[in-house]
């Protein structure tokens, strides 16, 4: 059976310059929780995408904190996994990468290698009912999509294009670790936003 998709952008593991802004008092407090939450209500056969900007340490700290936060996740449905540095998430669900400004293809190999990631690439292209989706790390310019779910701007959204207004843009979602503080179902989001989507367009 399928399991669920969830999304989440921007854990920024090992960097030194976010982790007060996030309001964490230690480097090693904020990649503990910020690992644990993304993996939050995510199980075995599930699938994950993060929208870039995963870590600025080794890809081998990059994997010693997902596996952690992986298996702090699996601890709140009750099953006990010991921590083990040959551990591959990729035996046990699906983690795939869209590619962001801090993320260097020499990197992203490493983490598939190591078993951390299934793939990366530019964009990802989904459909949840009848919206069609892109997943991107920063927001894309709108062409064949109905929503562009994406990174990058953290505690900022898309806003419309309107006199500078500070409107949201419905057809972006922004899913930066800051938005939710950790991953979000795939399908709850679109659902949410299709919602914010045809409200807006009935006023006009």
């Amino acid at each position: 059976m399928a399991g669920i998709t969830h999304v989440a952008s921007d854990p920024h593991i090992k960097h030194l310059k976010i982790f007060k802004d996030r309001g964490f008092e230690t480097i090693e407090e904020h990649d503990k929780y910020v690992a644990h939450s993304i993996f939050k209500g995510v199980r075995n056969r599930d699938t994950l995408y993060i929208l870039g900007d995963c870590c600025f340490g080794t890809p081998e700290e990059f994997k010693e904190a997902m596996i952690k936060g992986y298996i702090a996740a699996q601890a709140d449905f009750g099953t006990k996994i010991e921590y083990n540095e040959n551990f591959r998430l990729v035996d046990h669900l699906t983690i795939k990468v869209a590619q962001g400004n801090h993320d260097k293809t020499s990197y992203l190999l490493k983490l598939v290698e190591l078993g951390v990631i299934s793939s990366f690439a530019a964009t990802y292209e989904k459909k949840v009912g009848k919206i069609k989706v892109v997943l991107s790390h920063i927001p894309l310019i709108m062409d064949r999509w109905e929503v562009n779910v994406h990174g990058h701007l953290h505690s900022d959204v898309v806003n419309l294009p309107i006199d500078y207004t500070k409107i949201p843009d419905p057809r972006y979602k922004c899913v930066s670790w800051e938005q939710y503080r950790g991953s979000i179902v795939l399908k709850d989001l679109i659902e949410q936003q299709n919602t914010n989507y045809q409200s807006y367009f009935k006023k006009q």
